[in-house]
């Protein structure tokens, strides 16, 4: 028995391949939909830092403490940068692969902490796992958190 396709069927077929392409062209045009835009909002990267604790130190008035988790992607890193006070990191996941004050790379791994002394120039990068770490900053009262540093002027 030979299986006969009506025009009707055909015509089907067809406005469904382009229904498809309509909709693939549709995500790659900037007048997408709002759908569109929304879920590619989602995919957006999280932020580098996270602040989840600012506070006065008692008795010291001119201090305060910053607690951060700090989040990069793997490959990723950290632009040479200062604090106005000292860092202490505890890795949770991954691996920090740090430089202070260009002294040679140092690899900090889960369950490790890194120190950074006051206003010393340093950068991390991650291996090939992302990193995780609580970050720990006793600071001047009321000054930045980091203050990058412009590598070309640093040389």
């Amino acid at each position: 028995m030979k299986l006969k396709t009506s025009g009707l069927a055909w015509s089907i077929i067809a406005g469904c391949v382009i229904l498809v392409i309509g909709f693939m062209t549709l995500s790659s045009y900037p007048w997408r939909t709002q759908w569109f835009t929304d879920c590619q909002a989602e995919q957006k990267p999280k932020p580098f830092s996270t602040t989840l604790y600012t506070g006065q130190i008692h008795g010291v008035e001119d201090k305060e403490i910053i607690v951060s988790l700090v989040e990069l992607a793997p490959g990723k890193s950290a632009p040479l940068h200062t604090h106005p006070g000292e860092e202490i990191a505890f890795i949770i996941e991954g691996e920090a692969i740090q430089n202070i004050d260009n002294k040679g790379e140092e690899i900090k791994l889960p369950g490790q902490v890194a120190y950074i002394p006051y206003g010393v120039p340093h950068t991390v990068r991650t291996g090939k796992k992302p990193l995780k770490a609580v970050v720990f900053r006793i600071h001047e009262k009321g000054k930045p958190e980091r203050f990058l540093i412009d590598e070309k002027s640093s040389k």
